[in-house]
C-alpha cells in the first residue's frame, strides 16, 4: 500500500524587496498573462516566446491561437492592431525580474523563468530580451472557478489588454476583488527615518482605519522591489475598495473594517508566515541591520576620511599612470624594491591609513606579488620562497610588464561595471576578471587595487578566513568563491544603509567581541590546494563539431558509431535525441527532488552535455563523444541556450566561456581537485549529430547556429559490404532490397517536384534485415505486412502524399488498403513504371 510522504520542502522564496523591478502598465500585464492561459487550453506551462533579433514576441502558433480566441469575444477585432498592442505589452518587453516580482511575489499566478534556463539576471544590463516560460499555479483554476466561463470576465481582460471595447463593470470588479485576496499575502518594503519596514495589505488596512488622512506608501527612499508594483496597481485601481490620490485613502471603511478582521483571522491561520518570509534577526547576538547602523554613529567622519585618501591613492596610481609605465620605471613603481619604497604593492600593504580605510593584505611573503626585489640575494625574484627563481633585469621587466598589464585589463573591466546586483552577477565577474588577468584576480593585492577602484561593490575584506568569520556572523553561508562571498557581505551591508567600508570598520572594531574571534587574519586567496580547471586537453586528436545528415534510413548512425567514433571507448560516448518538447535543462541539467526518507531536498541533475563535460574535463588525455541523434526534431538553438557560444573554437577548445553557476558547482562537486569559475567545451570532447534531410521543416537551423558545424551528407547508396542488400523483399517475388531502393529512389528523382525530391530517398538502412528474407521461400503474408506497414506507410505519408494518383492503383484510397492488398497482390498496388522491367 502506498502513503503519502512527508510534505516537500521547497527552497525559501527570495523577495527582491531590494532590486529596481518596474510594472508601469500592469493591467495589460496581468490580461495578456491570464488571456494565454485561456487561449491555450488552460495550460500548467506555457513556453510563450521565441527571439526576434534582441527582443521576443509571441510564438506564432501562440499568438495565433491567442488572436483566434479574441475574435470569438469580438469578431470586429483588427488583426494589425491586436500585433501593435501585444507587441507592446511588458510579458515581451519588461525585465524578467519585475514580471517574478509581480507575477511570483505579488500575486503567484504564475513561476516565470527564461527557456533557455539562463540566469535571472541576463537582462538587467542592456536592452536585449530572451525567450520566457511560464508555469501558472492554481490561483488560475480560482480564477476560472469565479469567472465559471463567462465571457463578461475575458471581455474585462481584453479591454484592459488595450482594445477599445465595451465590458462589464461587475465584471471588473470581480476581478479586482480575486486579485487583491491572491495578494494579500504579498510582502513590501518602504524606509521610514531610516528604518526598514516589511508590510502587507493588512498593515496598509490598520494604518487607513487608524486615520482620516492619507496614508503615505512612498517612504523616504526610492521604492524598490514589489513596493514600485504596489504604486503600479494602486495607480491603476487594482486593489479592492481603495483609491491612490496623493497618498491611500479607504472608499467603504465599514466594509474595510469588517473585510480586515477577516483578513487578520486569515494571516493568524498561517504560524510560519511572518518567520519564513521576513524575520532576518538570526545573526548572532545583536549582530542585526540595527546594531550595525547603530554603532556606525561612533564614526560620523570614517566615510568622508577614507574617500580622502582613496582620491589621494588613486591620483597616484591611477590606471593611466600604470598604463603608463615600462622597462626599469615600471618595475620600481609597482613591486617592492629598495630604490622606491612608495611603490604600489609597499603602499597597499603597509601604508597605515590604506590599511585603517580599505583593510589589511599583511601576510605571508614577498612572492605574493608575483615579483619582488630580494635584498638578500642582490636580485628580481619570483616563484615561491621554497622555490625561488631569480631573474636578470629584463626578464624581470618581460615579468613585471606581464603583471602589470593582467592588473590594468582587470581594473578596466572593474571601473566599467555599473552594477552587481546578484551573487551570479559576482561569479560571472569573477570569470572575466580570471580570463582577463590570467589568473591573477586571486592574488590579494589585486583585489585591494580593485576594491579601492569601486569601494562601493566591494567590502575591504579579502582573505578567505576574514570573508567566512564575517558571513558566518551575519547567517550567510558562505560562497565557494571569494568575490562572491565580498557580494554576501555588501548586500548586507547594503541592509544596514551603512558602505561597505564603514561596515568593515564596525565589524572589527565591535563584532569580534560578540563571536569570540579575534584571531581573524588575512591570508593570500591564492593557497587555495585547487587548480582553476582551464580546460586544457593532452589529446592530439581533431575535436569534431559535426552534423551528418541524409535521406532517412541512409545509415547515419551506423557511420558515427562505427566510423568517426571507432576509436572511442564506450564509456567516453554520451548519446540523446532531440525531439520537440527537448529543452535546454534536458541537455544541461536541472535541480530536482531527491527523497530520503521523510527528507526532500534539491539537487542538481546533470544532462547530458555535462555529463560529456566532465568525463572530458576528468579525462583529459581521453577523446570524449557527445552524440546527438535527430537535431533538428527540437528546437537546437533554444536547446543550446547559452552552450551555443562555446561551439566556436579555437586550437579545438571554446574560444569563449560562460558562465552557469549550477554546472560549475556540480563539476566542483564531482572533480574536487579542480575549481570551475567558468565552462569551456575542451578539445578532447567531439560533438556529432544526426540529421534527416526530409525532417528540415520540422526545426530550421538558423545561419548563425549552422555556421559553428562541419556538415557531412552521407551517400544513399549500396556498398558491396553491405549486409543484406540481396535480401528479397516480402511479397515481391524475387525483388532484392537493393533493387527495390533503387528503382523507387529513381523514380522519386525523375517525378520530382517541390515537394517530392531527392531529399525523401529510401535509405538503404530503412528497415533491418529482419523485415527481409534471406531467401524467397522464407517471406510469409505476416512478414509482408510488417514489411508494408513500416516501407509503404513512410512512402504513402511522406515521399507521395501529394501525388498518390502516380504511386498507387486508383482503387487504393487509404494506408490500409494499401497495407491489405500489398499482402494480396504485392508490387501490383503500385503503379506501372516504378519498377524497372528486367527486374521483373
Amino acid at each position: 500500500m502506498i502513503r503519502p510522504q512527508t510534505v516537500t520542502q521547497y527552497d525559501k522564496i527570495d523577495l527582491k524587496l531590494g532590486i529596481k523591478s518596474s510594472l508601469p502598465k500592469v493591467k495589460p500585464t496581468l490580461a495578456l498573462l491570464l488571456l494565454l492561459w485561456e487561449a491555450n487550453d488552460k495550460p500548467s506551462r506555457l513556453d510563450y516566446s521565441e527571439q526576434n533579433g534582441d527582443k521576443i514576441q509571441l510564438k506564432e502558433e501562440i499568438s495565433d491561437k491567442l488572436y483566434s480566441y479574441l475574435c470569438t469575444l469580438y469578431q470586429d477585432i483588427d488583426k494589425r492592431q491586436y500585433e501593435a498592442i501585444i507587441a507592446e505589452n511588458l510579458m515581451l518587453n519588461s525585465q524578467l525580474e519585475s514580471l517574478i516580482v509581480a507575477f511570483e511575489l505579488v500575486w503567484k499566478l504564475a513561476k516565470i523563468r527564461f527557456s533557455d534556463g539562463r540566469s535571472n539576471s541576463s537582462e538587467r544590463t542592456g536592452k536585449s530580451r530572451f525567450p520566457k516560460t511560464i508555469w501558472y499555479t492554481i490561483n488560475l483554476d480560482l480564477f476560472e472557478v469565479i469567472t465559471n466561463g463567462n465571457e463578461e470576465y475575458s471581455k474585462v481582460l481584453v479591454s484592459w489588454l488595450g482594445f477599445d471595447k465595451p465590458y462589464n463593470k461587475n465584471a471588473e470588479t470581480n476581478i479586482i476583488q480575486f486579485l487583491t485576496l491572491i495578494s494579500e499575502s504579498a510582502l513590501f518594503k518602504l524606509m521610514d527615518n531610516g528604518k526598514d519596514v516589511v508590510f502587507n495589505y493588512e498593515s496598509l488596512y490598520q494604518a487607513m482605519l487608524s486615520t482620516q488622512e492619507k496614508v503615505d506608501v512612498s517612504g523616504d527612499n526610492e521604492a524598490k522591489g514589489s513596493l514600485r508594483i504596489l504604486k503600479s496597481l494602486l495607480s491603476e485601481n487594482l486593489l479592492s475598495n481603495i483609491e491612490y490620490k496623493g497618498g491611500v485613502s479607504i472608499i467603504n471603511r465599514e466594509k474595510m473594517n469588517d473585510y480586515y478582521n477577516r483578513v487578520c483571522t486569515y494571516h493568524q491561520l498561517e504560524p510560519c508566515y511572518y518567520e519564513d518570509n521576513i524575520d532576518d534577526s538570526h545573526q548572532i547576538d545583536n549582530l542585526t541591520p540595527e546594531w550595525f547602523r547603530e554603532k556606525a554613529n561612533d564614526f560620523p567622519d570614517y566615510d568622508e576620511k577614507a574617500n580622502q585618501c582613496r582620491s589621494a591613492f588613486l591620483q597616484k596610481y591611477s590606471i593611466d599612470f600604470l598604463k603608463s609605465l615600462s622597462g626599469k620605471e615600471l618595475l620600481t613603481s609597482i613591486f617592492l624594491n629598495n630604490e622606491n619604497k612608495e611603490n604600489l604593492c609597499y603602499r597597499l600593504e603597509f601604508d597605515s591609513d590604506l590599511r585603517d580605510y580599505f583593510g589589511s593584505i599583511k601576510s605571508g611573503n614577498a612572492y605574493k606579488y608575483g615579483l619582488h626585489y630580494s635584498q638578500k640575494n642582490d636580485s628580481w625574484a619570483t616563484g615561491s620562497a621554497l622555490k625561488p627563481e631569480f631573474l636578470d633585469e629584463q626578464t624581470a621587466i618581460d615579468l613585471g610588464t606581464r603583471i602589470r598589464d593582467n592588473l590594468v585589463a582587470g581594473a578596466e573591466i572593474v571601473e566599467n561595471t555599473k552594477e552587481l546586483n546578484s551573487i551570479d552577477d559576482y561569479l560571472e565577474l569573477f570569470s572575466k576578471l580570471y580570463a582577463a588577468t590570467d589568473g591573477y584576480v586571486n592574488k590579494i593585492w589585486f583585489v585591494k587595487y580593485y576594491q579601492m577602484l569601486k569601494p562601493d561593490l566591494f567590502p575591504p575584506i579579502y582573505s578567505e578566513k576574514a570573508q567566512k568569520t564575517v558571513c558566518e556572523a551575519i547567517n550567510e553561508k558562505p560562497n565557494e568563491n571569494s568575490l562572491c562571498r565580498m557580494a554576501q557581505i555588501r548586500f548586507y551591508a547594503n541592509e544596514c544603509s551603512i558602505s561597505n567600508i564603514l561596515f568593515s570598520k564596525v565589524f572589527w572594531t565591535y563584532a569580534t567581541s560578540i563571536i569570540n574571534d579575534e584571531s581573524v587574519g588575512d591570508i593570500d586567496m591564492s593557497g587555495d590546494a585547487k587548480q582553476v580547471c582551464t580546460y586544457d586537453s593532452q589529446t592530439k586528436s581533431k575535436y569534431l563539431n559535426l552534423i551528418v545528415y541524409g535521406t532517412p534510413g541512409c545509415g547515419k548512425s551506423y557511420y558515427v558509431k562505427n566510423e568517426l567514433l571507432k576509436d572511442y571507448e564506450e564509456k567516453n560516448i554520451v548519446r540523446t535525441t532531440f525531439y520537440q518538447d527537448y529543452t535546454n535543462t534536458d541537455f544541461v541539467g536541472q535541480i530536482l527532488p531527491v527523497v530520503s526518507g521523510n527528507n526532500v531536498t534539491y539537487k542538481f541533475n546533470p544532462g547530458p552535455f555535462t555529463l560529456a563535460l566532465e568525463k572530458a574535463v576528468a579525462h583529459p588525455e581521453e577523446k570524449v563523444a557527445l552524440v546527438i541523434e535527430e537535431l533538428n526534431r527540437g528546437n537546437a538553438p533554444s536547446i543550446f541556450g547559452d552552450i551555443f557560444q562555446l561551439l566556436d573554437r579555437e586550437g579545438g577548445k571554446s574560444e569563449y566561456e560562460i558562465t552557469n553557476v549550477n554546472v560549475q558547482k556540480y563539476l566542483t562537486e564531482v572533480i574536487p581537485e579542480q575549481l570551475f569559475v567558468y565552462i569551456k567545451i575542451p578539445a578532447n570532447l567531439s560533438i556529432i549529430a544526426t540529421m534527416n534531410t526530409s525532417d528540415q521543416n520540422v526545426f530550421t537551423l538558423d545561419t548563425a547556429f549552422k555556421r559553428r558545424w562541419e556538415f557531412k551528407k552521407l551517400k544513399n547508396t549500396f556498398k558491396e559490404s553491405h549486409p543484406y542488400k540481396d535480401y528479397f523483399v516480402p511479397g515481391m517475388g524475387d525483388f532484392t532490397w537493393k533493387s527495390f531502393v533503387d528503382d523507387i529512389n529513381s523514380y522519386i528523382v525523375a517525378a520530382s517536384s517541390d515537394l517530392q525530391s531527392e531529399d525523401k530517398h529510401l535509405g538503404v538502412f530503412f528497415v533491418s534485415k529482419d523485415l527481409l528474407c534471406e531467401k524467397p521461400d522464407d517471406c510469409s503474408e505476416e512478414k509482408s505486412e510488417k514489411f508494408a506497414y513500416k516501407v509503404l506507410e513512410y512512402l504513402w505519408n511522406d515521399v507521395a502524399k501529394f501525388d498518390r494518383e502516380n504511386w498507387f492503383n486508383d482503387n487504393i484510397k487509404s494506408l490500409d488498403e494499401l497495407v491489405e492488398e500489398y499482402v494480396k497482390s504485392g508490387k501490383e498496388v503500385f503503379k506501372d513504371g516504378i519498377f524497372r522491367k528486367h527486374n521483373s
